[in-house]
């Protein structure tokens, strides 16, 4: 589970790059709300509708494991190093059902 969360953010750090590499604006950049492939689909800041009321429904990637259903929810922070911890924390608070 870990090494695909890792693997995504690899492949989100390089496409960010490569869009400053390429794009004289990159402040002016958009990504595209949905990116898929034949095997998953990942979302970005786009709101997740369940049959459960939840205060927090927009984490800002959202991968799909279309075969199996299964969801990987990133919530992404820069926090100080003094507050790693306590942001990690609040994180998986954040998103408990």
């Amino acid at each position: 589970m870990s090494s695909i969360i890792i693997i995504i953010i690899i492949i989100i750090i390089t496409i960010i790059i490569i869009i400053v590499i390429i794009t004289e604006k990159w402040y002016d950049h958009q990504p595209l709300p949905i990116v898929q492939n034949g095997e998953e689909r990942v979302t970005w800041d786009m709101t997740i509708y369940t049959d459960k009321v939840l205060k927090r429904n927009r984490p800002d990637i959202t991968l799909v494991h279309k075969d199996t259903q299964k969801w990987t929810l990133i919530d992404i922070a820069v926090p100080a190093d003094q507050n790693i911890i306590r942001t990690e924390e609040e994180k998986v608070e954040k998103y408990k059902i």
